[in-house]
């Protein structure tokens, strides 16, 4: 009989239960009676509703990882264009693929090695008759034609456009290395600066000829040439600097000696008193002073000599 009721009640099942299994759920019957809403064991068992919760269950193992997807490769990029090269529109330019070419300020022309405003700045591969790509520096992949791979090329300095492994040896030209060959259609355009051509000893004078045979005896001597016109005269040279010699030192003065002041003269005998006058008359004048002997210059003065010289008491200096 259906439990009209079951959907509103609880059920507590004790564990060990024939309606649960080992794992703790409902048997396959019990489930299917209870999706049919038949409950007949558990009728009249709706209790009140139990308070608490019960235990979380244990965690359930992890799953096997799944395998890691294989992406396929999407489709290849295309190669792309090599740097440093230009495409370059030029009207029947006239050039083949190898060509070595300059820029004259106007328009690209085949380079020579003969000239220092000629000299090679690019290689040329060919489109066609009105367009080329030229190649600065850097590598040209493919398109160039009959190259020895490992070889450097220069421009030609007979050729205009021509490019050889031949390095040019004029002295008049000028050595332009332009490209290094990785195979017979690639190679690197060469960065480096074109420089004159710089012969030897050995190209300028070459090796010492043979000595060649002794020459006949010696003519006659040729008459004497025309005497050759007299030379300017030279510059007069600069005035010598002459030197006054020293003025001589001053002589010693000479020795003066003063002569020793003359003896007095003896003073004469005094007058004869005159008679006396008459009258007491005037007293005579004194009579005259006699005559001094020998009256001498005291002040004179004389020189000494070293000579043995009489020396008059009056005489001359």
């Amino acid at each position: 009989m259906a439990n009209q009721n079951a959907a509103n009640k609880v059920f507590y099942l004790p564990y060990g239960s024939p309606m649960v299994d080992a794992q703790g759920k409902l048997t396959p019957a019990w489930q299917a009676a209870f999706a049919q809403g038949i409950v007949p064991a558990l009728q009249g068992l709706g209790g009140s509703t139990g308070s608490g919760s019960g235990s979380t269950g244990s965690t359930g193992a992890t799953g096997v990882a799944g395998k890691t997807g294989v992406g396929t490769l999407g489709p290849a990029g295309s190669t792309g264009i090599a740097g440093n090269l230009i495409n370059v529109n030029q009207p029947a330019h006239g050039f083949t693929t190898n060509n070595a070419i300059f820029h004259n300020g106007t328009q690209w022309q085949l380079a020579c090695a003969n000239n220092i405003s000629t000299l090679a700045i690019a290689i040329a591969v060919v489109v066609d008759v009105d367009n080329f790509i030229l190649y600065l520096v850097s590598q040209i992949p493919t398109g160039l034609i009959g190259l020895t791979a490992g070889q450097y090329y220069f421009v030609s300095d007979a050729t205009p456009g021509a490019i050889t492994t031949t390095e040019p040896t004029n002295p008049l030209s000028y050595s332009n290395p332009i490209l290094y060959a990785i195979s017979a259609t690639s190679g690197i355009v060469l960065p480096y600066r074109p420089s004159q051509v710089i012969p030897s000893l050995y190209t300028i004078f070459g090796t010492t000829g043979m000595t060649g045979p002794t020459g006949a005896t010696a003519g006659n001597t040729g008459s004497t040439g025309p005497t050759g016109l007299t030379g300017a005269t030279g510059l007069t040279g600069n005035t010598g600097v002459g030197i006054n010699g020293n003025t001589g030192s001053t002589g010693n003065t000479g020795l003066s000696i003063t002569g020793a002041t003359g003896s007095t003269g003896i003073t004469g005998p005094t007058g004869l008193l005159g008679p006396t006058g008459p009258g007491g008359g005037n007293t005579g004048p004194t009579g005259p002073t006699g005559p001094s002997d020998y009256n001498l210059d005291g002040g004179m003065s004389f020189t000494i000599y070293t000579s043995t010289q009489n020396l008059n008491a009056g005489g001359a200096n």
